[in-house]
């Protein structure tokens, strides 16, 4: 069995190994730059140049440690400097956040994430730089500085970006002393400041910040009270056994019925000891890239925890989050008190994750969006029982459209039953099985007032939400959708929904 330290190297250098063989069709035969833009498709990557996803691809050839590649990431690196912003203004210091849209176009995110790369090069890796390549390297560090700084005193950075650059500048102390250890003095006091809110517990900002707090082994203690605090929820927001993020859905995208990898559920079968390098995982490279380092032993405890526990996260600012781990099946459930948020595309109150089949190691999910609020989730002897909250709003809804919607993942040997039967089309109390190879789901609807009628159906389609777009629903089907629409729903009305695990 190899040693902690012996796993980290090995794992490393398959990442490393990773990274740059999947890169490969993406470098331009007439230019050093990498083309690619995540979510794109590669026939379509045409000419985009993203500065960020190319400094990480730079970084990821100095850490082969070989010659040949470490000269093609000095020659990469001296170009892109050549991209900072220096005469505009507010954003002098910046790089534009694709090559062809010099001057414009700058992203602060993205920037960090130069900034970090940039930070790990002069740190780690100055002895292969020239003595002029050198200070052109410190010189684009504290141009970068100077506009972070400003952005930081006009209050322009939200708490990931605050966090991030915190990181950023922990690296380069003693470097640019004084002027560095007041700013970081001033961003330590911020942080210090800052609540937990739902924005840091997303799936999409906790991988990057695990990235950017990871990247340099230390105690937990030494992060800063904020990080620990996100630490300290992790085991909430993931499941080591399905590999997948069981925090808030609310900015999950899909590819066809599976949610699209993300750099969060990388980091964590990482250190999980589970490598799950899968092809689609190296997409977006950028996120890779960013995982090249080593990882401190003391994570590792974050896949240990008592997996039929619930937790609850609560917040007057966001309302609630729960989630609850069984050995096949993975709950994430988030109420929110404005309405608002349940309309977004990308949000989904309840969502399941289960194994659908266990020699394929294929995973099938089932999704819930609503035009209403959902309250109340109650979890008895694996039956979810929730309500759907009827409000005034019903009356400008479109008779033919959805009020509330169900997907769950069309895959080999999956199937729906309406009381025993094939159908399309269910109302209240019938009981509706979704079944898999591997799973079996109970779905009914009830209501107090009988009176109060709507009608469900059941078709193929698509989830909302989708990465490649509403052209998907033209080509192919990934989804059973069960929705409901009203025929008489009066607004106070409260539809009780049961799920049998």
């Amino acid at each position: 069995m190899l040693s902690d330290k012996g796993f980290k190297s090995c794992l490393t250098k398959k990442i490393l190994e990773g990274v740059l063989q999947e890169s490969k069709p993406f470098l331009s035969e007439v230019s050093p730059f990498i083309h690619y833009v995540d979510g794109v498709k590669k026939a379509h990557q045409r000419d985009a140049i993203t500065t960020s996803l190319n400094f990480f691809y730079a970084l990821a050839l100095v850490k082969t440690h070989q010659q040949e590649k470490v000269l093609e990431a000095k020659a990469l690196i001296n170009k892109l400097c050549c991209f900072q912003i220096v005469d505009e203004g507010s954003v002098q210091g910046a790089y534009p956040l694709f090559l062809h849209q010099f001057p414009f176009s700058y992203s602060k995110s993205a920037n960090l994430d130069i900034l970090l790369v940039q930070a790990l090069l002069l740190k780690h890796y100055e002895a292969i730089f020239k003595k002029e390549e050198k200070v052109a390297l410190k010189k684009s560090i504290q141009n970068q500085l100077t506009y972070f700084n400003e952005l930081f005193k006009e209050e322009r950075l939200d708490s990931l970006l605050v966090l991030k650059l915190y990181y950023c500048l922990s690296i380069l102390k003693g470097f640019f002393e004084p002027n560095l250890e007041d700013l970081f003095l001033e961003i330590e006091k911020k942080i210090n400041d800052l609540e937990l809110s739902l924005e840091l517990l997303e799936e999409e900002a906790l991988g990057e910040l695990l990235i950017f707090a990871l990247i340099e082994e230390k105690n937990l203690e030494d992060h800063p009270l904020l990080f620990q605090k996100i630490y300290k929820k992790i085991n909430a927001l993931w499941d080591p056994n399905l590999l997948c993020f069981t925090g808030p859905a609310t900015r999950r995208s899909f590819q066809g019925n599976r949610g699209v990898e993300s750099l969060f559920s990388l980091v964590m079968s990482l250190l999980s000891e589970k490598e799950n390098l899968r092809s689609e995982l190296l997409f977006p490279l950028a996120a890779l890239l960013k995982a090249v380092a080593l990882f401190p032993p003391a994570f590792k405890a974050l896949a240990n925890f008592d997996r039929m526990k619930k937790i609850n996260l609560n917040s007057h600012s966001w309302g609630s989050f729960s989630s609850l781990h069984l050995p096949e099946v993975a709950l994430s459930y988030q109420e929110f008190p404005e309405k608002q948020r349940y309309k977004e595309k990308t949000f989904y109150p309840l969502k399941l994750d289960y194994i659908a089949d266990n020699e394929n190691s294929l995973m099938g999910n089932l999704a819930i969006q609503s035009e209403f609020v959902l309250r109340e989730l109650v979890v008895k002897d694996k039956t979810l029982t929730f309500q759907v909250l009827v409000d005034e709003s019903i009356g400008d809804v479109d008779p033919h459209l959805p009020v509330f919607s169900l997907y769950f993942s069309k895959q080999k040997e999956s199937s729906i039953l309406i009381s025993g039967a094939r159908a399309t089309c269910f109302t209240l109390n019938d009981d509706i099985i979704l079944k898999s190879k591997t799973q079996l789901f109970k779905v009914c609807f009830h209501c107090k007032h009988e009176s109060n009628k709507f009608l469900g159906h059941v078709k193929l389609g698509n989830r909302k939400g989708q990465k490649e777009g509403e052209e998907l629903a033209l080509r192919e089907a990934h989804d059973w959708h069960l929705y409901l629409r009203s025929l008489g729903l009066k607004p106070g009305v409260e539809i009780t929904v049961t799920i049998e695990l």
